[in-house]
Parts: C-alpha cells; structure tokens; sequence
C-alpha cells in the first residue's frame, strides 16, 4: 500500500497545528508502537516550542527532511550551549532539506516559518514506550512554562544571529 504525502493533507495538519495549543499537529504513517521506524508528518507553527531533548540508546536515531516552510534543528552540548557547527537550518529549496541526529544527541527545533517535517525515529526492539522515549534536557524550560516563551525567543534570536 502506499500513502502519499499531499499539499491536502500538509494544509489540514497545518490547520490543525493553529488550532492546537502546542501548535502543532501529527499525521502517523507507522502503523503501531511496535513497528521499529515511526514515521510521522508533523507541522509545526512558529509558536510552537519544542523543548531541547535526546533520545537514549543505540536504536533512536531520528531524522528530519523539511517539506514545506523553514525550520532550525539546534544542537546543545551537555550544558546547554548551542553548538553552532551542527545546528542547522532546514529549508524548501534551500542549501539543506534534511538532516540525521545521531542518539544521545541534545537537539530542539525552532520554527523560522510555519512548516511541515518528515519525520522518522527509530525505537528499541520492544517498540515505543513514552516515558523511555525521550530525556529533556533540565537546563531548559518546561514546555507551557512562562519562560519557554522567553526561550523560544533566545533561541530563535540565537539561529538568526548564525543565518547572519
């Protein structure tokens, strides 16, 4: 069977990511917890934070191709300092559409222009368990505190200053 990845369908997800308070919304396209790749259309507003996390163990590598829009992935080191060589700048048409983060990687997203990702993620041989999914980093805001706001917006400043 195939499944296409449609201008419809990127609109609806987008229509539903505004209504959303997250702001953001996801199509999954992996069929179960179980199956060893989730694959998942995510769109994802610029209001949208996503706060700076990693995923344990030798199976959760995730991958990220931009299909509509322009978004950064913002990698940290142990601390929380922004690695500027890796982070990256993800744009339709631009120098990079795509990248690979390697498990155990600090990594969020900042969203420069509402958009939509292609997202893949791999997981353990027992499937998708969400509490063992992902660690967020603890030098970071939790998500809907009043200072995500403010550190959305330091990121965002921060990847503006590298496309400079």
């Amino acid at each position: 069977m195939l499944f296409r990845i449609n201008q419809e369908l990127m609109e609806t997800l987008m229509q539903e990511a505004r209504r959303n308070p997250r702001k953001r919304a996801v199509h999954n396209l992996h069929k179960g917890p179980w199956e060893h790749a989730h694959r998942m259309v995510s769109a994802i507003t610029t209001e949208s934070y996503v706060r700076p996390h990693k995923h344990l163990g030798p199976h959760r590598s995730e991958a990220f191709v931009i299909l509509k829009g322009k978004a950064a992935v913002v990698v940290f080191d142990d601390l929380g300092s922004i690695d500027e060589y890796q982070t990256t700048v993800l744009e339709v048409g631009g120098p990079v559409a795509g990248v690979d983060i390697a498990a155990d990687t600090w990594h969020g997203i900042v969203v420069l222009q509402d958009g939509v990702l292609f997202e893949v993620k791999g997981q353990p041989d027992e499937g998708y368990v969400a509490k063992d999914d992902k660690v967020f980093a603890a030098w970071s805001p939790p998500e809907g505190s009043e200072a995500a706001s403010a550190y959305l917006e330091l990121l965002r400043s921060a990847v503006g200053n590298m496309e400079a």
